[in-house]
């Protein structure tokens, strides 16, 4: 069938932030990045700037290896792209690529780490949950062995479940009152081991903490853990997003990092801050980015220490 035979369902109107699929599950399928549209082929080949991320990934590449440092690009997976096929299909009624794998086609560097297939492989133990957009803990944790692999460690899995647990019911971030009839889920919620503690945080973080978190800044989010018992004796950069965040919580890769890592440095950006990085002069370096957002190219201009400061400036002029 020829590519103009195909009725474009995406063209015929707006795509909503989120949709209830047939599986019970909520998808993300707009939003700032218009999700669903990544995984059009010919929306991807006119969105999404192949020569720049070619360009900004081979001088990545080439910046770690002038500092001898071990790095990993992570694309977190889209719940669409575990689950979704029936969705995808009921929405675009064209050929679909999820856009991680799309990326992955012209992306030739072996820095790249796309956990779709081994999320795919564990899909009946909930990696994802109906009503959030990220990651289970279950999830979390099969990426982040995942990112171990992919830099040749191996590490004692059984830390991690040791931890003791609990349990909170509540509504994702993927739920509105328009959905009142889908059920809250159970979150696991895994202790934080007492031996890390928070030695750094910027003003971002520090107004997050004093405000309860209720102040609307996330990216420049920067803060250091130590854990003096941790398996590997090394100290880590992770550039990441939401799927990392600032916040020691165990869907989230900051947590497992700060179990795991004897130094963790958290900085909320998909840019990196060369001079920090060359400062600091970690053991390895992760980059996680939300396979939607390849629809920017980062600048890698970010300096760390100016962007928090004047972003928490900027904010307590506005909310005095």
């Amino acid at each position: 069938m020829s590519m103009t035979n195909f009725a474009y369902k995406i063209d015929a109107g707006v795509v909503s932030r989120v949709s209830l699929g047939q599986d019970g599950l909520i998808y993300l399928t707009g939003g700032t990045n218009g999700t669903l549209k990544l995984y059009s082929d010919r929306l991807f080949q006119a969105d999404v700037d192949r020569d720049g991320w070619i360009a900004l990934v081979a001088a990545r590449s080439a910046f770690f290896a002038e500092q001898n440092i071990p790095w990993r690009f992570v694309l977190s997976t889209e719940k669409l792209s575990i689950y979704g096929d029936d969705e995808l299909a009921r929405q675009l009624d064209e050929p679909v690529t999820p856009p991680g794998q799309a990326f992955k086609s012209f992306i030739q560097d072996d820095a790249i780490v796309y956990p779709r297939d081994l999320l795919r492989a564990e899909i009946a133990q909930n990696v994802y949950v109906k009503t959030d957009s990220h990651w289970s803990p279950v999830g979390a944790f099969l990426v982040f062995q995942e990112m171990m692999r992919a830099v040749g460690l191996s590490l004692d899995w059984g830390r991690y479940a040791a931890m003791p647990d609990g349990r909170l019911t509540y509504h994702g971030d993927l739920w509105s009152a328009d959905y009142g009839d889908v059920a809250p889920d159970v979150f696991l919620r895994r202790k934080i081991d007492p031996a890390i503690r928070t030695v750094y945080k910027n003003p971002i973080v520090g107004l997050k903490d004093a405000r309860g978190g209720r102040v609307g800044l996330h990216v420049g989010s920067h803060l250091i853990w130590r854990n003096p018992s941790a398996e590997v004796k090394k100290n880590v950069i992770l550039f990441g997003s939401s799927f990392s965040e600032s916040r020691l919580e165990c869907t989230l890769l900051s947590y497992l990092f700060a179990l795991y890592f004897e130094e963790v440095h958290f900085i909320w950006s998909t840019s990196l801050d060369k001079s920090y990085i060359t400062r600091t002069r970690p053991d390895y370096v992760f980059v996680e980015m939300p396979e939607r957002f390849v629809r920017q190219v980062p600048a890698d201009d970010l300096s760390i220490e100016r962007f928090g400061a004047a972003e928490a400036e900027k904010w307590l002029m506005a909310n005095p």
